[in-house]
Protein backbone atom coordinates (compact mmCIF):
# COMPACT_ATOMS: atom_id res chain seq x y z
CA UNK A 1 0.00 0.00 0.00
CA UNK A 2 1.22 3.02 -0.88
CA UNK A 3 2.50 5.66 2.27
CA UNK A 4 1.93 8.69 2.37
CA UNK A 5 3.68 9.64 5.05
CA UNK A 6 6.78 8.48 3.50
CA UNK A 7 5.75 10.42 0.50
CA UNK A 8 5.26 13.76 3.18
CA UNK A 9 8.84 14.08 4.40
CA UNK A 10 10.32 14.11 1.12
CA UNK A 11 7.92 17.29 0.63
CA UNK A 12 11.04 20.03 0.82
CA UNK A 13 11.93 18.46 -2.43
CA UNK A 14 10.82 20.98 -4.75
CA UNK A 15 9.97 18.19 -7.48
CA UNK A 16 7.63 16.12 -4.69
CA UNK A 17 6.33 19.84 -3.31
CA UNK A 18 4.63 19.93 -7.03
CA UNK A 19 3.18 17.24 -7.05
CA UNK A 20 1.58 17.89 -3.89
CA UNK A 21 0.41 20.97 -5.57
CA UNK A 22 -0.71 19.34 -8.44
CA UNK A 23 -2.27 16.31 -6.11
CA UNK A 24 -4.42 18.99 -3.78
CA UNK A 25 -6.06 20.32 -7.10
CA UNK A 26 -7.32 17.19 -8.61
CA UNK A 27 -11.14 16.67 -8.56
CA UNK A 28 -12.19 12.45 -8.06
CA UNK A 29 -13.46 12.41 -11.23
CA UNK A 30 -10.10 14.09 -13.00
CA UNK A 31 -8.33 11.26 -10.83
CA UNK A 32 -10.63 8.89 -12.65
CA UNK A 33 -9.90 10.32 -16.01
CA UNK A 34 -6.21 10.24 -15.55
CA UNK A 35 -6.30 5.94 -14.53
CA UNK A 36 -8.23 6.02 -18.09
CA UNK A 37 -5.88 7.17 -19.91
CA UNK A 38 -3.32 5.08 -18.42
CA UNK A 39 -4.62 1.63 -18.96
CA UNK A 40 -2.09 1.12 -21.49
CA UNK A 41 0.68 1.78 -19.52
CA UNK A 42 -0.29 0.90 -16.27
CA UNK A 43 -1.42 -3.00 -15.39
CA UNK A 44 -5.15 -2.99 -14.41
CA UNK A 45 -4.17 -4.66 -11.12
CA UNK A 46 -2.73 -1.77 -10.18
CA UNK A 47 -4.65 0.98 -11.44
CA UNK A 48 -7.48 -0.56 -9.64
CA UNK A 49 -5.51 0.02 -6.58
CA UNK A 50 -5.29 3.38 -7.23
CA UNK A 51 -7.59 6.10 -5.18
CA UNK A 52 -5.79 9.26 -4.81
CA UNK A 53 -3.46 11.43 -7.29
CA UNK A 54 -0.28 11.01 -4.86
CA UNK A 55 -1.29 7.10 -5.94
CA UNK A 56 -1.33 7.23 -9.13
CA UNK A 57 2.22 9.68 -8.89
CA UNK A 58 3.97 6.50 -6.79
CA UNK A 59 2.68 3.68 -9.75
CA UNK A 60 3.82 6.47 -12.66
CA UNK A 61 7.73 6.56 -11.21
CA UNK A 62 7.80 2.78 -10.59
CA UNK A 63 7.21 1.83 -14.02
CA UNK A 64 9.68 4.98 -15.10
CA UNK A 65 7.43 7.06 -16.61
CA UNK A 66 7.64 10.11 -14.08
CA UNK A 67 10.66 11.75 -12.15
CA UNK A 68 12.29 14.63 -11.34
CA UNK A 69 13.46 15.23 -15.01
CA UNK A 70 10.75 13.36 -16.64
CA UNK A 71 7.74 14.66 -16.46
CA UNK A 72 6.64 14.63 -20.12
CA UNK A 73 4.10 11.69 -19.60
CA UNK A 74 2.23 13.10 -16.40
CA UNK A 75 2.46 16.31 -18.57
CA UNK A 76 0.90 15.31 -21.74
CA UNK A 77 -2.32 13.57 -19.56
CA UNK A 78 -2.81 16.93 -17.48
CA UNK A 79 -3.12 18.22 -21.13
CA UNK A 80 -5.54 16.01 -22.08
CA UNK A 81 -7.98 17.18 -19.13
CA UNK A 82 -7.60 20.73 -19.38
CA UNK A 83 -5.63 21.41 -16.61
CA UNK A 84 -2.98 23.01 -18.73
CA UNK A 85 -2.36 25.08 -15.42
CA UNK A 86 -1.11 21.96 -13.34
CA UNK A 87 1.19 20.85 -16.23
CA UNK A 88 2.91 24.94 -16.09
CA UNK A 89 3.04 23.42 -12.41
CA UNK A 90 4.71 20.34 -13.18
CA UNK A 91 7.01 22.19 -15.00
CA UNK A 92 7.76 25.35 -12.43
CA UNK A 93 6.87 27.53 -15.25
CA UNK A 94 5.38 31.02 -14.12
CA UNK A 95 1.47 30.67 -14.42
CA UNK A 96 1.67 27.32 -12.06
CA UNK A 97 0.06 27.88 -8.56
CA UNK A 98 2.34 28.21 -6.43
CA UNK A 99 1.34 27.62 -2.88
CA UNK A 100 4.27 27.36 -0.19
CA UNK A 101 5.02 23.29 0.59
CA UNK A 102 3.82 23.91 4.48
CA UNK A 103 0.40 24.87 3.36
CA UNK A 104 0.31 21.41 0.30
CA UNK A 105 1.80 19.23 3.60
CA UNK A 106 -1.56 20.46 5.73
CA UNK A 107 -3.55 20.73 3.01
CA UNK A 108 -2.96 17.23 1.19
CA UNK A 109 -3.16 15.53 5.34
CA UNK A 110 -6.61 17.05 6.18
CA UNK A 111 -8.02 16.08 2.76
CA UNK A 112 -6.79 12.62 3.44
CA UNK A 113 -8.07 12.29 6.82
CA UNK A 114 -11.40 13.96 5.70
CA UNK A 115 -11.82 11.52 3.07
CA UNK A 116 -11.69 8.00 4.79
CA UNK A 117 -13.08 9.22 7.86
CA UNK A 118 -15.95 12.01 7.07
CA UNK A 119 -17.42 10.49 3.29
CA UNK A 120 -19.16 7.52 5.23
CA UNK A 121 -20.96 7.27 8.41
CA UNK A 122 -22.90 4.82 10.20
CA UNK A 123 -26.40 5.85 10.85
CA UNK A 124 -27.01 2.70 12.86
CA UNK A 125 -24.86 2.25 16.26
CA UNK A 126 -25.78 -1.38 16.83
CA UNK A 127 -25.19 -2.36 12.98
CA UNK A 128 -21.64 -2.26 11.88
CA UNK A 129 -21.94 -3.32 8.37
CA UNK A 130 -24.64 -0.85 7.37
CA UNK A 131 -23.13 2.68 6.24
CA UNK A 132 -23.74 5.30 4.13
CA UNK A 133 -21.99 7.14 1.82
CA UNK A 134 -22.53 10.96 3.20
CA UNK A 135 -23.48 12.19 -0.26
CA UNK A 136 -26.59 9.81 0.54
CA UNK A 137 -28.01 12.22 2.93
CA UNK A 138 -29.75 15.48 2.14
CA UNK A 139 -30.42 17.81 4.91
CA UNK A 140 -32.63 20.97 4.09
CA UNK A 141 -31.48 24.31 5.14
CA UNK A 142 -33.25 27.25 6.46
CA UNK A 143 -31.85 30.59 7.25
CA UNK A 144 -33.60 32.54 10.21
CA UNK A 145 -32.32 36.38 10.58
CA UNK A 146 -33.50 38.26 14.28
CA UNK A 147 -33.43 42.14 13.73
CA UNK A 148 -32.87 43.72 17.15
CA UNK A 149 -35.68 44.57 18.99
CA UNK A 150 -37.84 42.07 17.17
CA UNK A 151 -39.51 39.56 18.35
CA UNK A 152 -40.24 38.41 14.73
CA UNK A 153 -37.21 36.44 12.90
CA UNK A 154 -37.62 36.21 8.90
CA UNK A 155 -37.40 32.61 7.52
CA UNK A 156 -35.33 32.16 4.10
CA UNK A 157 -35.33 28.59 2.53
CA UNK A 158 -31.29 28.10 1.27
CA UNK A 159 -30.67 26.17 -1.92
CA UNK A 160 -27.11 25.62 -0.86
CA UNK A 161 -25.09 25.94 2.58
CA UNK A 162 -22.44 28.01 0.22
CA UNK A 163 -25.13 30.71 0.66
CA UNK A 164 -24.15 30.70 4.39
CA UNK A 165 -20.83 32.33 3.49
CA UNK A 166 -22.73 35.20 1.71
CA UNK A 167 -23.55 38.59 3.22
CA UNK A 168 -25.81 41.77 2.32
CA UNK A 169 -22.77 44.03 2.50
CA UNK A 170 -20.18 43.98 -0.02
CA UNK A 171 -17.63 44.98 2.30
CA UNK A 172 -17.62 42.89 5.18
CA UNK A 173 -17.71 39.05 4.89
CA UNK A 174 -19.76 36.97 7.01
CA UNK A 175 -17.05 35.30 9.92
CA UNK A 176 -18.96 33.56 12.61
CA UNK A 177 -21.89 31.29 11.56
CA UNK A 178 -24.34 29.37 14.06
CA UNK A 179 -25.89 26.51 12.86
CA UNK A 180 -28.47 25.62 15.53
CA UNK A 181 -31.41 23.54 15.68
CA UNK A 182 -32.94 20.12 17.57
CA UNK A 183 -30.97 16.65 18.25
CA UNK A 184 -31.25 14.32 14.83
CA UNK A 185 -32.40 16.96 12.59
CA UNK A 186 -29.17 17.29 10.84
CA UNK A 187 -26.65 20.04 12.06
CA UNK A 188 -23.58 17.54 12.42
CA UNK A 189 -24.22 16.01 8.71
CA UNK A 190 -24.37 19.03 7.26
CA UNK A 191 -20.82 20.30 9.01
CA UNK A 192 -18.97 16.99 7.57
CA UNK A 193 -20.76 17.11 4.18
CA UNK A 194 -19.25 20.58 4.47
CA UNK A 195 -15.47 19.38 5.47
CA UNK A 196 -15.85 16.58 2.59
CA UNK A 197 -16.70 18.65 -0.18
CA UNK A 198 -13.64 20.85 0.42
CA UNK A 199 -11.54 17.54 0.86
CA UNK A 200 -12.60 16.33 -2.81
CA UNK A 201 -12.61 19.99 -4.09
CA UNK A 202 -16.25 20.33 -4.83
CA UNK A 203 -16.98 23.16 -2.58
CA UNK A 204 -15.13 26.06 -0.64
CA UNK A 205 -12.21 26.86 -2.65
CA UNK A 206 -12.29 30.25 -1.02
CA UNK A 207 -10.80 28.27 1.78
CA UNK A 208 -7.25 26.76 1.98
CA UNK A 209 -7.38 25.08 5.04
CA UNK A 210 -10.57 23.29 6.93
CA UNK A 211 -10.50 22.53 10.55
CA UNK A 212 -13.51 20.16 11.47
CA UNK A 213 -13.59 19.91 15.59
CA UNK A 214 -15.99 17.74 16.99
CA UNK A 215 -16.06 19.72 20.39
CA UNK A 216 -16.70 17.10 22.81
CA UNK A 217 -13.26 15.66 22.05
CA UNK A 218 -11.92 19.21 22.62
CA UNK A 219 -9.24 19.08 26.18
CA UNK A 220 -8.77 22.31 26.01
CA UNK A 221 -6.78 24.66 23.40
CA UNK A 222 -7.79 25.13 19.85
CA UNK A 223 -4.20 24.51 18.80
CA UNK A 224 -4.08 21.00 20.23
CA UNK A 225 -7.48 20.16 18.52
CA UNK A 226 -5.91 21.36 15.27
CA UNK A 227 -3.00 18.98 16.16
CA UNK A 228 -5.30 16.12 16.87
CA UNK A 229 -6.20 15.98 13.20
CA UNK A 230 -3.08 15.46 12.24
CA UNK A 231 -0.48 12.18 12.34
CA UNK A 232 1.14 11.49 15.43
CA UNK A 233 4.42 12.03 13.13
CA UNK A 234 4.20 14.77 10.99
CA UNK A 235 6.80 16.84 10.39
CA UNK A 236 5.63 20.19 12.08
CA UNK A 237 5.06 20.71 15.36
CA UNK A 238 1.86 21.97 16.95
CA UNK A 239 3.51 25.45 17.95
CA UNK A 240 4.31 25.51 14.22
CA UNK A 241 0.91 24.36 12.99
CA UNK A 242 -0.53 27.30 14.96
CA UNK A 243 1.74 30.11 13.90
CA UNK A 244 1.39 29.42 10.04
CA UNK A 245 -2.48 29.53 10.75
CA UNK A 246 -2.22 32.58 12.53
CA UNK A 247 -0.11 34.33 9.35
CA UNK A 248 -3.01 32.83 7.04
CA UNK A 249 -6.17 33.65 8.85
CA UNK A 250 -8.70 35.17 6.06
CA UNK A 251 -7.88 31.11 4.20
CA UNK A 252 -8.97 29.33 7.45
CA UNK A 253 -12.13 27.75 7.91
CA UNK A 254 -13.06 25.89 11.63
CA UNK A 255 -15.49 23.66 11.46
CA UNK A 256 -16.63 23.32 15.04
CA UNK A 257 -19.46 21.01 15.94
CA UNK A 258 -21.77 20.12 19.25
CA UNK A 259 -21.06 23.20 21.28
CA UNK A 260 -23.62 22.11 23.67
CA UNK A 261 -21.60 18.57 24.17
CA UNK A 262 -18.32 20.41 25.32
CA UNK A 263 -17.17 20.04 28.71
CA UNK A 264 -17.16 23.16 30.79
CA UNK A 265 -14.27 22.21 32.30
CA UNK A 266 -12.36 21.94 29.16
CA UNK A 267 -13.79 24.90 26.88
CA UNK A 268 -10.25 26.33 27.30
CA UNK A 269 -10.23 29.21 24.08
CA UNK A 270 -12.86 28.03 22.14
CA UNK A 271 -14.87 30.80 23.31
CA UNK A 272 -12.17 33.18 21.85
CA UNK A 273 -12.14 31.52 18.64
CA UNK A 274 -16.13 32.16 18.45
CA UNK A 275 -15.75 35.58 19.41
CA UNK A 276 -13.03 36.52 17.57
CA UNK A 277 -10.61 37.31 20.61
CA UNK A 278 -8.37 35.02 18.60
CA UNK A 279 -7.93 34.01 15.05
CA UNK A 280 -10.53 37.11 14.32
CA UNK A 281 -10.05 37.15 10.66
CA UNK A 282 -10.93 33.16 10.17
CA UNK A 283 -14.27 31.59 9.13
CA UNK A 284 -15.82 29.99 12.15
CA UNK A 285 -19.20 28.03 11.91
CA UNK A 286 -20.84 26.68 14.91
CA UNK A 287 -23.49 24.40 15.32
CA UNK A 288 -25.41 24.07 18.44
CA UNK A 289 -28.79 22.47 20.03
CA UNK A 290 -31.20 24.98 19.54
CA UNK A 291 -29.85 28.57 21.01
CA UNK A 292 -26.85 29.91 22.39
CA UNK A 293 -27.19 32.29 24.95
Amino acid sequence: NYDLLSFLRQVMNSYRSRLFRIASELTESEVSDLKFACKEHVPAGLLERVCRPLELFDQLEKLNLLGPDDGGFLGDLLAGINRRELQDELFGREGGNARDSTLVLIQETLKDHYKNEIGWLQPLTWNESFRLHIKQIYTNLELITTKQHSSSPSRKPLNSYEELFVTSSRQNKTKRILIEGKAGVGKSTLVSEMAYDWATNENLAQFSMVFFIELKHVLGRISDAMFDLLPKDFPITCEQLYKYVQGHQEQVLFILDGYDEIKPSRVGDVHDLISGKILRQSTVILTAFWRVE
